[in-house]
């Protein structure tokens, strides 16, 4: 299997078992694959946005799919890292633009 096969079947195991799951509000691939930068040795940036009440469940799902691709050597489970948010900033509010790209990393 090359490469790129290994990758996509990663995904499209991925895919396949969350992609009704209840607990997941979205999905999708960051990281070098999402700018254009995938070469052969990239690894898979993936991002799942569901509740934590949905994590052990999602991440059981994730587990099962990939046994499926390849055999599992290792697993780390973490919890998220804490986060603050301000009491009158809605979580759901987009962050303001900058003007330009050099003044969002100023």
């Amino acid at each position: 299997m090359t490469p790129a096969d290994y990758r996509t079947a990663i995904g499209d195991a991925i895919c396949a078992a969350l992609i009704e799951h209840a607990g997941v509000a979205a999905l999708w691939e960051g990281g070098s694959a999402a700018t254009g930068r995938l070469d052969e040795y990239s690894d898979i940036d993936l991002v799942i946005v569901a509740g934590l009440e949905a994590a052990a469940a999602i991440f059981d799902a994730v587990e099962r799919a990939l046994s499926g691709v390849d055999r599992i050597v290792h697993t780390w489970r973490g919890e998220p890292p804490p986060f603050s948010t301000l009491r009158s900033a809605s979580i759901f509010s987009p962050a303001p633009r900058a003007s330009s790209p050099s003044t969002a990393w100023s």
